[in-house]
Protein backbone atom coordinates (compact mmCIF):
# COMPACT_ATOMS: atom_id res chain seq x y z
CA UNK A 1 0.00 0.00 0.00
CA UNK A 2 1.30 3.27 -0.91
CA UNK A 3 1.83 6.03 1.07
CA UNK A 4 0.13 9.17 1.14
CA UNK A 5 3.79 10.31 0.32
CA UNK A 6 4.27 8.28 -2.12
CA UNK A 7 0.78 9.75 -3.86
CA UNK A 8 2.03 13.14 -3.66
CA UNK A 9 5.28 12.28 -5.43
CA UNK A 10 3.41 10.09 -8.11
CA UNK A 11 0.81 13.42 -8.68
CA UNK A 12 3.56 15.98 -8.53
CA UNK A 13 5.57 13.35 -11.05
CA UNK A 14 2.31 13.31 -13.27
CA UNK A 15 1.40 16.97 -12.83
CA UNK A 16 5.05 17.74 -14.09
CA UNK A 17 5.09 15.32 -17.21
CA UNK A 18 1.61 16.98 -17.96
CA UNK A 19 1.82 20.67 -17.54
CA UNK A 20 5.63 21.07 -18.44
CA UNK A 21 4.97 20.74 -22.43
CA UNK A 22 1.78 22.94 -21.90
CA UNK A 23 4.36 25.65 -20.08
CA UNK A 24 6.75 25.65 -23.01
CA UNK A 25 3.81 25.32 -25.81
CA UNK A 26 3.00 28.51 -23.52
CA UNK A 27 6.01 30.44 -23.85
CA UNK A 28 6.27 29.69 -27.40
CA UNK A 29 3.52 31.26 -28.62
CA UNK A 30 4.08 34.18 -25.66
CA UNK A 31 7.71 34.39 -27.74
CA UNK A 32 5.97 34.10 -31.40
CA UNK A 33 3.35 36.75 -30.67
CA UNK A 34 6.07 39.36 -29.34
CA UNK A 35 8.60 39.04 -32.55
CA UNK A 36 5.60 39.57 -34.65
CA UNK A 37 4.47 42.49 -32.73
CA UNK A 38 7.94 44.03 -33.15
CA UNK A 39 8.27 43.18 -37.02
CA UNK A 40 4.49 44.50 -37.93
CA UNK A 41 5.60 47.63 -35.66
CA UNK A 42 9.11 48.18 -37.35
CA UNK A 43 7.51 47.59 -40.83
CA UNK A 44 4.88 50.24 -40.21
CA UNK A 45 6.93 52.71 -38.73
CA UNK A 46 9.50 52.59 -41.68
CA UNK A 47 6.36 52.64 -44.32
CA UNK A 48 6.22 56.64 -43.37
CA UNK A 49 9.73 57.66 -43.06
CA UNK A 50 10.59 58.10 -46.81
CA UNK A 51 7.50 60.72 -46.65
CA UNK A 52 9.75 62.55 -43.54
CA UNK A 53 13.03 62.18 -45.25
CA UNK A 54 12.65 64.96 -48.25
CA UNK A 55 11.60 68.52 -49.04
CA UNK A 56 8.93 67.90 -51.54
CA UNK A 57 8.50 69.76 -54.64
CA UNK A 58 4.94 69.91 -56.16
CA UNK A 59 4.83 68.57 -59.57
CA UNK A 60 1.19 69.15 -60.85
CA UNK A 61 -2.26 68.15 -59.60
CA UNK A 62 -4.72 66.38 -61.10
CA UNK A 63 -8.04 66.32 -60.32
CA UNK A 64 -11.41 65.22 -62.36
CA UNK A 65 -12.13 68.95 -63.58
CA UNK A 66 -8.45 69.99 -64.43
CA UNK A 67 -4.33 69.57 -64.24
CA UNK A 68 -2.24 71.99 -63.02
CA UNK A 69 1.45 71.71 -64.07
CA UNK A 70 3.68 73.51 -61.74
CA UNK A 71 7.22 74.61 -64.12
CA UNK A 72 10.55 73.53 -63.43
CA UNK A 73 11.81 76.98 -62.39
CA UNK A 74 8.77 76.68 -60.05
CA UNK A 75 8.87 75.64 -56.40
CA UNK A 76 6.09 74.67 -54.71
CA UNK A 77 7.09 72.77 -51.20
CA UNK A 78 5.45 70.33 -48.56
CA UNK A 79 7.81 69.14 -45.66
CA UNK A 80 6.74 66.86 -43.34
CA UNK A 81 7.98 67.14 -39.57
CA UNK A 82 8.67 64.54 -36.81
CA UNK A 83 8.41 66.22 -33.79
CA UNK A 84 8.94 62.86 -31.80
CA UNK A 85 6.43 61.20 -30.06
CA UNK A 86 4.47 60.34 -32.86
CA UNK A 87 3.88 64.22 -32.86
CA UNK A 88 3.68 65.00 -37.08
CA UNK A 89 3.13 68.44 -38.97
CA UNK A 90 2.91 69.53 -42.35
CA UNK A 91 4.12 72.79 -44.21
CA UNK A 92 2.93 73.18 -47.50
CA UNK A 93 3.63 76.22 -49.78
CA UNK A 94 6.28 78.40 -50.68
CA UNK A 95 4.83 81.83 -50.87
CA UNK A 96 1.73 81.12 -49.13
CA UNK A 97 2.01 78.91 -46.47
CA UNK A 98 -0.43 76.53 -44.91
CA UNK A 99 0.68 73.93 -41.91
CA UNK A 100 -1.22 71.31 -40.36
CA UNK A 101 -1.36 68.99 -37.91
CA UNK A 102 -0.29 65.14 -39.41
CA UNK A 103 -1.97 61.98 -38.41
CA UNK A 104 -0.33 59.04 -40.37
CA UNK A 105 -1.97 55.52 -40.73
CA UNK A 106 0.67 53.43 -41.17
CA UNK A 107 -1.12 50.13 -41.61
CA UNK A 108 -3.09 52.08 -44.40
CA UNK A 109 -0.44 54.49 -45.62
CA UNK A 110 -2.76 57.64 -45.35
CA UNK A 111 -2.65 60.15 -43.25
CA UNK A 112 -5.61 62.91 -41.90
CA UNK A 113 -4.34 66.61 -41.37
CA UNK A 114 -6.24 68.72 -38.86
CA UNK A 115 -5.88 72.19 -36.87
CA UNK A 116 -4.64 74.26 -40.03
CA UNK A 117 -3.34 77.70 -40.11
CA UNK A 118 -2.90 79.76 -42.64
CA UNK A 119 -0.55 82.84 -41.46
CA UNK A 120 -0.43 86.36 -43.06
CA UNK A 121 1.97 86.90 -45.48
CA UNK A 122 3.06 89.49 -48.42
CA UNK A 123 3.86 87.31 -51.08
CA UNK A 124 4.23 89.58 -54.43
CA UNK A 125 4.39 86.64 -56.53
CA UNK A 126 1.15 85.77 -57.98
CA UNK A 127 2.07 83.04 -60.83
CA UNK A 128 3.03 80.73 -57.86
CA UNK A 129 0.54 81.90 -55.35
CA UNK A 130 -2.34 81.48 -58.02
CA UNK A 131 -1.16 77.73 -58.01
CA UNK A 132 -0.86 77.47 -54.49
CA UNK A 133 -4.34 78.40 -53.80
CA UNK A 134 -5.27 75.63 -56.11
CA UNK A 135 -3.64 73.20 -54.33
CA UNK A 136 -4.89 74.41 -51.34
CA UNK A 137 -8.58 74.94 -52.78
CA UNK A 138 -9.21 72.41 -55.04
CA UNK A 139 -7.29 69.30 -53.22
CA UNK A 140 -6.93 70.03 -50.04
CA UNK A 141 -10.16 71.46 -48.70
CA UNK A 142 -14.05 71.47 -49.93
CA UNK A 143 -13.96 75.39 -47.92
CA UNK A 144 -10.38 77.16 -47.71
CA UNK A 145 -11.76 79.60 -45.42
CA UNK A 146 -12.58 77.99 -42.43
CA UNK A 147 -10.23 74.88 -43.60
CA UNK A 148 -12.90 73.10 -43.24
CA UNK A 149 -14.28 69.46 -44.47
CA UNK A 150 -10.85 68.59 -46.31
CA UNK A 151 -10.58 65.77 -48.73
CA UNK A 152 -9.68 62.97 -46.58
CA UNK A 153 -8.10 60.43 -45.81
CA UNK A 154 -4.78 61.23 -47.95
CA UNK A 155 -3.33 58.22 -49.07
CA UNK A 156 0.22 58.22 -50.67
CA UNK A 157 2.80 56.19 -52.64
CA UNK A 158 6.12 56.01 -53.85
CA UNK A 159 7.82 55.48 -57.08
CA UNK A 160 11.42 55.40 -58.15
CA UNK A 161 12.57 56.72 -61.31
CA UNK A 162 16.32 56.87 -61.98
CA UNK A 163 17.57 59.53 -59.24
CA UNK A 164 14.03 60.50 -58.48
CA UNK A 165 11.48 59.36 -55.96
CA UNK A 166 7.97 60.56 -57.06
CA UNK A 167 4.99 61.02 -54.06
CA UNK A 168 1.82 60.39 -55.07
CA UNK A 169 -0.73 61.90 -52.77
CA UNK A 170 -4.38 60.84 -53.27
CA UNK A 171 -7.30 62.41 -52.11
CA UNK A 172 -10.63 60.88 -50.67
CA UNK A 173 -12.17 61.78 -54.29
CA UNK A 174 -9.52 60.03 -56.02
CA UNK A 175 -7.65 63.67 -57.11
CA UNK A 176 -3.43 63.34 -56.94
CA UNK A 177 -0.87 65.52 -56.44
CA UNK A 178 2.36 64.44 -57.20
CA UNK A 179 5.75 65.74 -55.43
CA UNK A 180 9.37 64.54 -56.30
CA UNK A 181 12.62 65.01 -54.31
CA UNK A 182 15.87 63.48 -55.87
CA UNK A 183 17.38 60.39 -53.87
CA UNK A 184 20.98 61.74 -54.17
CA UNK A 185 20.24 64.51 -52.02
CA UNK A 186 21.21 63.20 -48.95
CA UNK A 187 24.16 61.73 -50.36
CA UNK A 188 25.67 64.34 -51.96
CA UNK A 189 25.11 66.97 -49.23
CA UNK A 190 25.85 64.40 -46.42
CA UNK A 191 29.65 65.87 -45.97
CA UNK A 192 28.01 69.15 -45.12
CA UNK A 193 24.92 68.32 -43.44
CA UNK A 194 24.31 70.55 -40.43
CA UNK A 195 21.16 70.27 -37.69
CA UNK A 196 19.42 73.09 -36.18
CA UNK A 197 17.57 73.06 -32.73
CA UNK A 198 15.03 74.06 -31.69
CA UNK A 199 12.45 73.80 -34.74
CA UNK A 200 10.10 75.66 -34.23
CA UNK A 201 12.37 78.16 -32.50
CA UNK A 202 11.26 81.09 -30.44
CA UNK A 203 14.23 83.68 -29.62
CA UNK A 204 17.82 81.60 -29.75
CA UNK A 205 18.52 79.34 -32.50
CA UNK A 206 21.31 76.82 -32.28
CA UNK A 207 22.67 74.63 -34.78
CA UNK A 208 25.76 72.32 -34.91
CA UNK A 209 27.75 70.07 -37.86
CA UNK A 210 29.75 66.94 -36.46
CA UNK A 211 32.17 66.89 -40.13
CA UNK A 212 32.49 70.79 -41.08
CA UNK A 213 33.05 73.94 -39.59
CA UNK A 214 30.32 76.45 -39.87
CA UNK A 215 31.34 80.21 -41.30
CA UNK A 216 28.28 81.51 -41.77
CA UNK A 217 24.79 81.93 -41.76
CA UNK A 218 22.21 83.67 -43.62
CA UNK A 219 18.34 83.50 -43.31
CA UNK A 220 15.90 84.51 -46.01
CA UNK A 221 12.03 84.75 -45.92
CA UNK A 222 9.72 83.21 -48.05
CA UNK A 223 9.54 86.14 -50.21
CA UNK A 224 13.87 85.91 -50.63
CA UNK A 225 14.41 88.53 -48.60
CA UNK A 226 17.59 88.38 -46.10
CA UNK A 227 16.65 88.84 -42.94
CA UNK A 228 19.14 88.17 -41.09
CA UNK A 229 23.42 87.59 -42.17
CA UNK A 230 25.76 86.08 -39.20
CA UNK A 231 29.13 84.50 -38.79
CA UNK A 232 29.04 82.04 -36.87
CA UNK A 233 30.68 81.85 -33.47
CA UNK A 234 31.05 77.86 -32.12
CA UNK A 235 28.75 77.36 -29.21
CA UNK A 236 27.10 80.86 -29.70
CA UNK A 237 23.23 80.64 -30.07
CA UNK A 238 21.90 82.99 -33.35
CA UNK A 239 18.95 85.36 -32.04
CA UNK A 240 15.87 85.44 -34.10
CA UNK A 241 13.81 87.39 -31.79
CA UNK A 242 12.96 89.74 -33.83
CA UNK A 243 11.91 87.79 -36.70
CA UNK A 244 8.19 87.47 -37.22
CA UNK A 245 6.49 84.07 -36.96
CA UNK A 246 6.46 82.15 -39.87
CA UNK A 247 8.80 79.89 -42.32
CA UNK A 248 12.42 81.23 -43.30
CA UNK A 249 14.72 79.34 -44.85
CA UNK A 250 18.37 79.28 -43.69
CA UNK A 251 21.44 79.08 -45.35
CA UNK A 252 24.78 77.77 -43.88
CA UNK A 253 28.03 78.42 -45.33
CA UNK A 254 30.62 75.71 -44.42
CA UNK A 255 34.03 75.02 -45.54
CA UNK A 256 32.96 72.00 -48.01
CA UNK A 257 29.83 74.37 -49.21
CA UNK A 258 26.66 75.44 -48.06
CA UNK A 259 23.18 73.68 -47.58
CA UNK A 260 19.67 75.37 -46.72
CA UNK A 261 16.98 73.96 -44.22
CA UNK A 262 13.55 75.09 -43.40
CA UNK A 263 12.67 76.80 -39.77
CA UNK A 264 9.82 77.57 -38.48
CA UNK A 265 9.58 81.21 -35.57
CA UNK A 266 7.20 80.38 -33.50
Amino acid sequence: MKTTSQHRNIATSQHRNIATPQHRNTKNCIFFLITCIILISFQLNAQNEPILDHNWKLEQVVTADSTLVVPNDMIILADFFDFGNNNFSLSLGYCQLLESLVDFDNQNQSFVISETTMPLGDCNMPEILSREFFLFEEFLFEDLNNFSNPYQPFSYTFTEEGDLIHLDITNSEGDVATFWASTLSNENFEEIEFSIYPNPAKDLLHMESQKNKIEQITIYNLNGKQVLNSTYNENQPIDISNLAKGMYLVKVKTENGSLTKKLIKD
